[in-house]
């Protein structure tokens, strides 16, 4: 509700601002076409004694000081304007369109004499289209380039959500032996209901409780570069004969439903330790990591993936020893 009430007070002072704004050109335009207004308003009436008054002072005296203040407030509500683009804008043709808009906001000046103005009415009328043309060319180009900053933060996908853009499995497949667990995927920007349903249990435990696919390891696509034979089937093994795949894999379904969430005061000040393996993907960046943990020991990894302490035990083994003895200040 509050960001509701706060979009409804930055569209009320982005109105006043853009009527400002116009108000002034106006003005500015009747000042300095007075012959174009008079064919306009005819006669000497209370409008042309209203409209003098307000344009007889050294604020429109100066052709320049009305003009930049119209363009000065035009640039000011845009940049407080809340819009939103889902596409990226192309900051050529916006960058074209704010000089060239520019150019005939400022460049028209040459088809009037200050001095003397109103003194013909062809060129009162060429100085009014140049003027509103370069004034909408400058509120187009503005309006898109002011988007592009915004755009590019959006479009960093920091935390990978993008990587999850194609349908998966919501259909529960039993069968006497299978593993069936539920998950969420998210497609097309909303968050979905699924299973993984793992018919083959001695090929699912290779798939997922091992890193027998590959996947997930630093291998470049051939496993036994980093794993003997013995090693994947005794790890296997090991879920197979004890069934435990079901309680090693069990944290990750929690966490698809009811996920890990930080307020803005929540803070873990236990000294923390990170080894970033080259493969472990995807990892936050440190410095989101650092607004909800006390990082004192980090430490970016060359190779090695998500089996880190199978795959690369030494480095794993060091880094903890090494972190360990940063600690020794602690009591």
């Amino acid at each position: 509700m509050t960001n509701d009430i706060q979009t409804t007070d930055n569209r009320s002072m982005g109105s006043i601002l853009l009527g400002l704004s116009l108000s002034i050109l106006f003005l500015h335009l009747y000042r300095y076409c007075p012959g174009l207004f008079g064919s306009i308003i005819p006669g000497k009436g209370v409008v042309h004694d209203v409209l003098s008054r307000f344009t007889k002072n050294l604020f429109f005296e100066d052709i320049f000081t009305s003009k930049l203040a119209a363009l000065g407030l035009l640039v000011v509500y845009l940049l407080t304007d809340n819009k939103k683009s889902d596409k990226m804008p192309n900051w050529g043709p916006a960058l074209y369109s704010l000089l060239i808009g520019l150019a005939l906001y400022f460049g028209g000046i040459i088809l009037i004499d200050p001095d003397l103005p109103g003194s013909n009415l062809n060129f009162d009328w060429g100085y009014l289209v140049t003027c509103l043309a370069g004034y909408l060319l400058v509120l187009s180009g503005v309006g898109r380039l002011i988007l592009i900053p915004g755009r590019l933060w959006e479009n960093r996908d920091i935390f990978n959500k993008n990587a999850t853009g194609f349908p998966q499995e919501r259909r529960l497949i039993e069968t006497d032996y299978s593993i069936n667990l539920q998950a969420k995927y998210l497609w097309k920007g909303r968050w979905r209901k699924s299973w993984i349903n793992i018919i083959n249990p001695r090929r699912g435990i290779v798939v997922i409780g091992s890193p027998g696919s590959g996947k997930w390891s630093d291998c470049n696509g051939n496993i036994e570069s980093v794993f003997t034979k013995d090693e994947l089937l005794s790890n296997v093994s090991l879920y197979w004969y004890t069934e435990t795949i079901h309680s090693s894999i069990r944290l990750y379904n929690e966490n698809s439903q009811v996920p890990l969430h930080f307020s803005k005061k929540d803070f873990v000040n236990t000294p923390i330790g990170i080894a970033r393996f080259h493969k472990e993907e995807p990892f936050p960046p440190r410095k989101f990591i650092e607004r909800g943990y006390n990082i004192q020991h980090w430490t970016d990894i060359p190779k090695g993936g998500h089996f880190a302490a199978m795959e690369q035990p030494a480095l794993l083994a060091n880094d903890i020893i090494q972190f360990a003895k940063t600690l020794n200040h602690i009591k």
